[in-house]
């Protein structure tokens, strides 16, 4: 249902007033955007929070997660340095998670440590998990290469037999399961389908399952010539301190992260004011459902004042398809109607003498 009234917007009998909303401007310019503010803020009592504000708060939400220290790669090679092999390995691990979890697109970030943990594999004598490392680098990123001023001949020559080697492997099949099912998955840095079967090459590969609100899932799978493999893979929530710190690096004028941050931040409602080249659009979200509840419109040819005046303007609610006995009025007609049948039935009463005499037997 959506309403605009004079002086105050209502939904479901309730007042904005006083609510912290979320306030997202799209598109407006700096003048646009205060005229509409102010005309928000007056109509409905409502403290907007922008985001220069929401970023504030949530950065002192995101400083309760866990934090690694230095970053890992610089652990990773400090570890190598000193001949650590066994935590470089694993550091470089944990670094190669953590920067596929952390944006969307970093194919040839994950390429470069995989370069340098095949580097340490190397120096460990495992020649065949180098060579896998290496392979898999050029699945992230066929442009990957070791730097000649870095790393020696070794890794060179490895490398480039992993180069040779790719076009001789084997294939195999795996299929992804990612719960919830609209989860992104990306397999050795490509988006995928996380429910068709997907035909690879034989060998080590890299998954991860993301989800804005969720906890990152990676694994590392070595995938067969043989039947196609299933791989279930179910996402937890996050906790309230992590899902800030994905929301600091997420876009808060998109609707599912201003969604996720208005619901952290306690706002109820997501205000959106957004100017396309024809039109203002004023949108009113409500946080937990994502329902729109308000929603006016007015040609931009025509100016801000424009999209005012249609916010001022009353539109009726849309039709109710409820089933008549679902209707509200419907219930209040007969609370009445009961009401009043036992006021007259208490009325009509309320001077006859009560028997209070005991009968029992002769």
């Amino acid at each position: 249902m959506i309403v605009v009234l004079p002086s105050v917007m209502l939904w479901a009998g309730e007042t904005f007033a006083d609510d912290q909303v979320l306030w997202i401007p799209v598109g407006l310019t700096a003048e646009e955007e205060g005229a509409l503010r102010g005309q928000v803020q007056r109509d409905t009592g409502s403290v907007l929070v922008d985001a220069t504000e929401a970023r504030n708060r949530l950065t002192v939400m995101a400083e309760e997660a866990p934090s690694h220290g230095p970053p890992l790669v610089d652990q990773a090679q400090e570890a190598y340095r000193e001949l650590r092999m066994a935590d470089a390995h694993r550091l470089f691990t944990q670094a190669i998670e953590e920067t596929a979890c952390a944006t969307e697109d970093s194919p040839s970030e994950v390429a470069a440590i995989l370069i340098e943990r095949a580097n340490v594999a190397l120096g460990d004598n495992r020649r065949e998990e180098a060579l896998e490392d290496m392979v898999l680098a050029i699945a992230f990123s066929a442009s990957s290469r070791p730097d000649p001023n870095v790393h020696g001949p070794p890794v060179l020559r490895l490398f480039d037999e992993a180069r040779g080697t790719v076009a001789h492997l084997q294939t195999g099949t795996i299929e992804v399961q990612a719960t919830p099912a609209d989860a992104m998955v990306r397999v050795d840095g490509r988006e995928t389908n996380p429910r068709a079967p997907l035909e690879l090459r034989a060998g080590l590969h890299f998954v991860v399952a993301r989800k804005l609100g969720f906890v990152c899932v990676t694994r590392w799978i070595r995938l067969g010539p043989g039947p196609t493999l299933s791989e279930p893979i179910e996402l937890d929530r996050a906790t309230d301190a992590a899902l800030a710190r994905q929301l600091l690096d997420a876009d808060l004028s998109e609707e599912d992260v201003s969604r996720e941050a208005a619901r952290l931040l306690g706002l109820v409602r997501i205000v959106r004011a957004q100017a396309d080249p024809e039109q203002y659009v004023l949108t009113v979200i409500e946080a937990a459902t994502g329902r729109v509840v308000v929603d006016a419109r007015a040609n931009r040819s025509e100016g801000i004042e424009s999209l005012s005046r249609n916010f001022h303007m009353t539109s009726e609610p849309d039709d109710d398809d409820s089933a008549w006995y679902e209707q509200w009025y419907v219930w209040t007609t007969a609370g009445v109607v009961v009401a009043g049948v036992i006021t007259i039935v208490l009325i009509a009463t309320w001077d006859r003498p009560v028997d209070l005499t005991v009968t029992g037997p002769p």
